[in-house]
């Protein structure tokens, strides 16, 4: 047998079938084979993971030649399947409240941003295409070959083909992000917050021309903006208005002071303890394009 030297792994052991990693382990009865490490040690403690979600289901109605929806909850056993599932029906997708203890908080907001990800470059939910439902309808009384289901799988290929070229991936994929309390997004939707301090490091010399987009708490798009103008200066000599950091929930200027000392310390990139006389970028910028909630 092809996998006889595994079967006093009684422990899963990962070993390379065809360039692709699986899991090998003997169950008592035979060498099980599972593609994740979950599934394996699933299956040995008799455990599983269990996430609820709800989608919109399109399919077309042999019988009543149309097309169908049905809102569905679907029970997943696997992160990545929850992923796939939001993959294929972004628009429709959802976690009904009642199941939101499935899920970790970094799960959600992780689905919350690739949700919004996939809603910003256009994609819909997956259904039949109208040349799918076509040949469907054709066929609706014959009967089904291995011929009929090769044309249709290769019509779903097409369709999944078409799905995934997306131009819009282009547009955003150097756009990097920063995430905005509820105060701060109020005052970057309405004009009111037009500047972001950046600490200068040696490899960053400029950040005009850079676009970001604003995340709100819960991982959601709000705005795209864009650095129009920037001023390089000695973090001593930086002047915020009143409304700058009152903004940001900074009763004083000191406050906000030392919280940048803290951010920009803790998030450092060179071995420089960041100080009075470092650099930083004071950056205008404009709101591109605002997203709905």
């Amino acid at each position: 047998m092809k996998y006889n030297k595994f079967k006093k792994c009684s422990l899963p052991i990962s070993i390379t079938n065809d360039d692709t990693a699986i899991w090998l382990f003997n169950n008592g009865e035979v060498i099980s084979q599972r593609n994740e490490i979950y599934e394996a040690f699933s299956e040995i403690i008799k455990e599983n993971l269990t996430y609820h979600i709800e989608v919109v289901l399109k399919d077309y109605d042999e019988e009543k030649n149309v097309l169908k929806s049905e809102s569905k909850i679907i029970c997943c056993h696997n992160f990545n399947t929850v992923i796939e599932s939001l993959y294929t029906y972004p628009e429709s997708f959802n976690i009904p409240s009642k199941y939101l203890e499935d899920y970790a908080k970094a799960e959600i907001l992780f689905l919350n941003k690739l949700q919004g990800y996939l809603k910003l470059i256009g994609l819909k939910d997956y259904t039949d295409s109208q040349e799918i439902m076509a040949y469907k309808k054709e066929h609706l009384n014959r009967k089904k070959n291995k011929k009929y289901y090769k044309i249709l799988d290769d019509l779903e290929a097409k369709q999944i083909f078409k799905r995934v070229n997306n131009k819009k991936v282009y547009k955003y994929q150097d756009v990097d992000y920063f995430k905005a309390s509820d105060k701060m997004l109020e005052a970057i939707l309405k004009g009111e917050k037009q500047t972001r301090i950046f600490r200068k490091y040696g490899y960053l010399n400029s950040v005009k021309g850079n676009k970001y987009f604003v995340l709100d708490k819960d991982n959601n798009y709000r705005a795209l903006i864009e650095i129009e103008k920037e001023e390089i200066m000695p973090f001593k000599d930086l002047k915020v208005s009143l409304k700058d950091y009152k903004i940001g929930g900074y009763k004083s200027l000191k406050e906000y002071k030392e919280s940048l000392y803290t951010y920009f310390n803790d998030n450092n990139n060179e071995e420089e303890v960041f100080n009075e006389d470092s650099l930083i970028i004071v950056a205008y910028f404009k709101v591109k394009e605002k997203y709905p909630n």
